[in-house]
């Protein structure tokens, strides 16, 4: 089997707005113009990953490959830590919720035998 490799256009070079629509995050495919926030909103993602988005997007167009695709991965390990984060902050707090249920069912059946 051929190795397949999606093609995407250079950068358009007929973009005059650096400031809004800067030439190294529009993209021009099968006929389309795609910028990068367009995807990034499309998508929904979060700060840390539409900015790794971002920079893989834009790879080879503005900064050094390897500068892009190690910005990509600084983003991408301060999503994992902060999703590891939210997992250990969720689990202790439905740890607490728990606790708090088992406490206050422990006290009503007190105060229901107590005469």
């Amino acid at each position: 089997m051929k190795n397949m490799k999606m093609e995407f256009s250079k950068p358009l070079k007929i973009n005059k707005d650096p400031v809004h629509h800067p030439n190294h995050y529009v993209v021009e495919y099968c006929g389309k113009t795609f910028e990068a926030v367009e995807v990034i909103e499309a998508l929904n993602l979060n700060f840390n990953l539409g900015n790794a988005f971002k920079y893989i997007w834009r790879m080879g167009k503005k900064d050094e490959e390897i500068q892009e695709l190690e910005k990509a991965a600084e983003y991408i390990r301060r999503e994992i830590q902060k999703r590891k984060n939210e997992k250990t902050w969720s689990t202790r707090k439905e740890k607490d919720e728990k606790t708090w249920i088992d406490e206050e069912r422990d006290l009503l059946t007190e105060e229901t035998y107590r005469v």
